[in-house]
């Protein structure tokens, strides 16, 4: 048997680099799995929040409207307070009324104003609320582009696969060609027979080519004779 260290190292290194190639893959294989499931997710959610936000959108949209609608009207019912405080007070100053009546129309005016300005408020805060809810809905959207994030993510770890099933299948080749020249390391006899001389010891640096033993069949010994 001939010794050679660097042989020995080589396909100790081939075996380990494609262990490491196979985890890679198992690595990249279970990081997939994990990315699909997000990729899962994200879709119910986009989903779900699709239609969330339009339903708060058409809500909104509503509020909106009933607010608009009851500004209207209280803004209606101002123009006659300020039309009947105008009267009113000029009749009182007239003598026509008395300047209580003067002062409960200026009252009813005033007080009037002041529903017409909380109507005002109220439609303001149903509008921001609208722009918010329409602001939601490039939720979707974002979500969206998360999912293509994944998907480019998961298409990494596909390459990363192929590139690292490569690796394992060189490292493999490299592997069996080792084993294959270990084999050689073994010189076998071709035949039964006696060691006759050794013309090599134990940890000696041979030349290919070098002899090592010679080895002789005794039972196929001849003679040569001269005449």
């Amino acid at each position: 048997i001939l010794d050679d260290p660097q042989l020995r190292a080589r396909e100790d290194q081939a075996r380990d680099a494609a262990a490491d190639a196979a985890a890679k893959v198992r690595a990249a294989q279970q990081q997939i799995a994990i990315l699909e499931d997000q990729l899962e997710q994200t879709r119910i959610e986009t989903s779900q929040s699709t239609t969330d936000a339009e339903g708060r959108v058409h809500q909104s949209e509503a509020q909106v409207a009933a607010a608009e609608s009851q500004l209207a009207q209280q803004e209606a019912t101002l123009k006659i307070a300020a039309y009947d405080r105008d009267a009113y007070t000029k009749l009182a100053r007239d003598g026509a009324v008395s300047e209580r009546q003067g002062r409960q129309a200026t009252a009813t005016a005033e007080s009037q104003e002041a529903i017409v300005a909380a109507a005002r408020r109220n439609v303001e805060a149903a509008r921001a609320a609208l722009r918010v809810a329409q602001a939601n809905l490039a939720n979707p959207e974002i979500r969206t582009s998360q999912s293509s994030a994944v998907r480019n993510q998961i298409a990494q770890q596909r390459s990363q696969i192929s590139a690292a099933q490569s690796d394992a299948s060189r490292y493999r080749a490299q592997l069996n060609e080792a084993q294959l020249n270990e084999g050689d390391l073994k010189v076998i006899a071709p035949f039964d027979g006696t060691i006759v001389t050794r013309t090599a010891e134990p940890g000696e640096v041979v030349q290919a080519g070098t002899a090592i033993v010679t080895l002789l069949d005794l039972s196929k010994v001849y003679l040569r004779g001269f005449v």
